[in-house]
C-alpha cells in the first residue's frame, strides 16, 4: 500500500494522522483481429483474450450462439442468426472489484452468403424466405454491395418455361441468374426498381442446375421471398419433310440411305 498523511487544522491546533491507501491496477483486455466476420451455422475460431492486471471475471452480450468463458474471456460457439456490423463490449474484473472492457465488432453473414454455399430450391414449392442481413459481396460478377445464392435443378426430359420471383422486398433487389459460381456474366436479370418484385420467366435447359444471385442494389440488408415455379414443358419442332435424291445401299439388316 501506500502510506499518506492527513492533517486536520481547527482553532485548537492541528492534529495530523497517517493511514495505509493501496491502489489496485485496472486490468486491461483486448481481442485482435477485429472486426470479425462469421457466418451462420459455421464454427468461429476461438477467440482469446491478451490480458493484463489479471482480470479473473469476464462478460458480454454476443451474437446468438456465441458464448464467453466467464473466467478466462474465451469467446467461442456457431452463429444461428444473421447480424449486421455490430460492436459488442467485453468487461474484465479482478479479484479486487476493479473493471475495465473492451469493444469488438462482429458481422455475421447468411449461410448462403457464398454461391458455393447456396441455398437449394425445390421447383414448385411455396416461397422460401432469406435475408441479406449480414452479407457480404461475392465475385466473380459483382465488386460491390450484398449478394446470397441460390440453386436449383430443372426436371429431366423436355425443356420447359421456369418463373422465379423475388417478392416482399423492403426495397431496391435485383435478380440474376447464372450457369455457375465461376461465370463472369449472367444469363438473366430483373432489375425493377424499389419494392416492386423481381420475375424471370424463361424456357431453360432440362436436367440442368441453374444458380440465382440476390443483389442488394440498395445495400441496406433486409428480408425476402424467393420462389421456382415450372411452367409447360416446350415440344421439340417436328422435323422438316426430307427432300432430295436418295441413294438406297441394300444390307443384311435393312436398307441403308
Amino acid at each position: 500500500g501506500t502510506t499518506g498523511a492527513v492533517s486536520v487544522t481547527t482553532a485548537g491546533g492541528t492534529a495530523t494522522s497517517s493511514s495505509s491507501v493501496t491502489i489496485n491496477p485496472l486490468p486491461t483486455l483486448s481481442y485482435a483481429g477485429s472486426p470479425f466476420s462469421y457466418t451462420v451455422g459455421t464454427s468461429i475460431t476461438t477467440l482469446t483474450p491478451t490480458t493484463t492486471n489479471s482480470p479473473t471475471t469476464f462478460s458480454s452480450t454476443l451474437p446468438s450462439g456465441l458464448s464467453i468463458n466467464t473466467t478466462s474471456g474465451v469467446i467461442t460457439g456457431t452463429p444461428t442468426v444473421t447480424s449486421a456490423s455490430t460492436v459488442y463490449t467485453i468487461t474484465g474484473t479482478t479479484s479486487t472489484g476493479c473493471t475495465n472492457t473492451t469493444s469488438i465488432n462482429i458481422t455475421v453473414a447468411p449461410s448462403n452468403d457464398a454461391c458455393a454455399n447456396a441455398t437449394n430450391l425445390t421447383v414448385g414449392a411455396a416461397a422460401t424466405s432469406g435475408t441479406l442481413t449480414g452479407a457480404t459481396f461475392n465475385g466473380p460478377y459483382f465488386t460491390a454491395k450484398k449478394d446470397v445464392w441460390y440453386t436449383f435443378t430443372t426436371a429431366s426430359g423436355c425443356n420447359a418455361s421456369y418463373t422465379i420471383t423475388l417478392s416482399s422486398l423492403p426495397d431496391d433487389k435485383d435478380l440474376y441468374i447464372f450457369s455457375s459460381c465461376s461465370s463472369t456474366s449472367y444469363l438473366y436479370i430483373s432489375s425493377s426498381s424499389g419494392t416492386t418484385n423481381e420475375v424471370i420467366t424463361q424456357s431453360l435447359t432440362a436436367a440442368t442446375t441453374y444458380y440465382i444471385a440476390i443483389y442488394d442494389y440498395a445495400n441496406t440488408g433486409g428480408s425476402f421471398n424467393i420462389q421456382v415455379q415450372q411452367g409447360s414443358a416446350i415440344a421439340p419442332s417436328a422435323p422438316s419433310a426430307i427432300t432430295g435424291t436418295a441413294s438406297v445401299c441394300p444390307s443384311s439388316t435393312g436398307n441403308v440411305y
